[in-house]
Order: structure tokens, then sequence, then C-alpha cells
């Protein structure tokens, strides 16, 4: 899970990292996904209200999978 929108943050760095550490390490079944604020060319929605929804919204998502 990421605070900051999919194109900002750690993910596209560090998601093929995760895969190949999960291939080499032979866990085939296991697999990883985004959480987080979708592409944007804003950080932040603009409303605390909005991006309090989201945090809640996303870790409820990331404690799911």
């Amino acid at each position: 899970m990421q605070e900051e929108q999919k194109n900002a943050g750690p993910w596209s760095f560090i998601e093929p990292r995760f895969r190949s550490s999960l291939e080499y390490f032979g866990h085939k079944t296991r697999d990883i996904s985004y959480v987080g604020r979708p592409i944007s060319a804003s950080t932040a929605t603009g409303y605390g209200a909005n991006h309090k929804a989201e945090l809640d919204r996303f870790l409820k998502e990331a404690m799911e999978l």
C-alpha cells in the first residue's frame, strides 16, 4: 500500500523486484497487487475528508488481501 498516487510512489520501482524475489524463492502461488491512489497529476484529493476516506479504504483493502 502506498499513499502517493501510483505514478509518484515507489510501486513502479519495487513491483518488479518483489515479483522476481517471489519467483526466486519459489513462491509461485503468491502474488502482489497495488493498493493506493490511481495514476494522477495531482498529489492529493484536495479535501481532508476525501483524503481520510481514501486512506481508510486503502487500509481496509490492503488488510483484506
